[in-house]
């Protein structure tokens, strides 16, 4: 079929080409507008729920055309990133996450331009495009990405090793199963599994075990729900485990029980002494205030203060700091005033990869109050209310600052000055 169209108007040929496979329209095309720049332009300013499919169809529709047409596409494709990282920002997280599918040279470079910059706004989705067309020469590059400050960075970057087969690097990998961050634990001790390591398994049961929740959010189950699909694919069985169900029900602790002889079975010897970080983590009582941060440029944050006057820092299984006794006291009383004079529950600049939400839930009260501040790349002066502000500079003092062995207490007071910066504004 393709070999029919004309090369001479590559916007009208394409658009032929997309109709005669009886695409379906995600929006009512412009007047004149080609297939590819309505494609382009649902996927940089079309609702949030259809980016992705925008951007995917415009792949489709690059893999099922002639080579002419193929450079064509690119070519326009090429002409939205602009010329600067600044202007490949504006084409938008859905179009940055496929460019790595056209196979093209140029683009990759546009790609490793952007991860390469640590103030390009969309950085993580630059590394996941990047990943699904590794190169062998891109080694050392996807090496340096395993110790990025971004977790989900280093998660692709696994993901790339898994596309190159590269088990030189196993090491490497290895070195991931203490990472902070459990997606990237899960990642490295998977695909070591898939390379013949069985003792990675470990890590994966591990998660089976985990119960803990951030607030109201179920961190435990949702990371029992990724390690059981991950397992599944690696024994015949998982004996009726239930990742929706807590690990301490009948039914689950007698699964528990038959993995774990299955996994030592198939690692070839006992459990291992599983790092700190990567042991299974329950519930926290008296959390009463929370900071969660999530920034493409500057990485993520979870944090959490107790009642009892403890600072608990990351999921899973956090890092517990002692604070001076009536911090938190203390921190109540200032974070009722600010709370109070604040309405409205969301700061939305526009919904981007910075996102901050403060949940406030202090001794007694059953529900959980949430602010959320949310952007897109561009900086929005004041998104943050004053009054949150204030608050957030007093939780960050209570932060421990400097160097630390400890990689997630490791100059936390800075690292997290930046994300608050760079999501909300800075503090004054």
């Amino acid at each position: 079929m393709g070999s029919s169209l004309s090369v001479s108007s590559p916007g009208a040929t394409l658009l032929a080409w997309a109709a005669a496979c009886g695409s379906l329209a995600l929006a009512t095309p412009q007047d004149g507008e080609s297939r590819v720049d309505e494609l382009l332009r649902v996927a940089r300013t079309g609702r949030t729920v259809v980016r992705p499919q925008a951007a995917r169809r415009l792949v489709r529709l690059f893999e099922g055309a002639q080579p002419a047409e193929r450079e064509a596409l690119v070519g326009r494709v090429l002409a939205a990133c602009g010329e600067t990282n600044a202007d490949l920002a504006t084409i938008g997280s859905a179009l940055i996450e496929v460019l790595g599918d056209f196979g093209d040279g140029r683009l990759r470079e546009r790609l490793w331009s952007a991860v390469d910059d640590p103030d390009f706004a969309w950085r993580p989705y630059a590394a996941r495009s990047l990943t699904g067309g590794a190169r062998a020469a891109e080694r050392p590059r996807f090496d340096a990405l395993l110790e990025d400050p971004i977790a989900p960075v280093r998660a692709a970057a696994v993901g790339a090793f898994r596309v190159l087969d590269e088990r030189g690097a196993a090491d490497l990998l290895r070195a991931r199963l203490a990472d902070t961050d459990d997606r990237v634990r899960r990642a490295a001790a998977d695909l070591l599994v898939r390379w013949g390591d069985g003792e990675a398994l470990w890590w994966l049961l591990e998660e089976l075990h985990r119960s803990d929740h951030f607030f109201d959010r179920p961190t435990g189950e949702q990371a029992r729900f990724q390690a059981h699909k991950l397992l599944a694919a690696h024994l015949p069985d998982t004996f009726g485990y239930d990742p929706g169900a807590e690990p301490d029900v009948p039914t689950n602790r007698s699964a528990l029980e038959r993995l774990e002889a299955a996994v030592a079975e198939r690692a070839g010897g006992v459990r291992p002494t599983l790092p700190a970080v990567a042991r299974a983590g329950g519930a926290v009582q008296g959390e009463t205030i929370g900071l969660e941060l999530r920034s493409c440029r500057r990485g993520e944050f979870f944090l959490r203060w107790t009642a009892d006057d403890g600072l608990l820092v990351g999921q899973g299984r956090p890092t517990r700091v002692a604070l001076p006794a009536g911090t938190v006291a203390r921190l109540l009383a200032r974070g009722r005033t600010a709370t109070e004079a604040v309405s409205d529950r969301r700061f939305f600049g526009q919904p981007g990869c910075d996102v901050e939400q403060l949940s406030w839930r202090p001794p007694g009260e059953g529900t959980t109050a949430i602010w959320i501040v949310s952007k897109g790349p561009q900086v929005v002066q004041g998104l943050r209310p004053a009054a949150l502000g204030g608050l957030a500079a007093e939780l960050l003092a209570t932060l421990p600052e400097g160097p630390r062995e400890n990689p997630r207490l490791d100059h936390l007071r800075s690292r997290t000055r930046a994300a608050l910066a760079a999501i909300g504004g800075a503090l004054d």
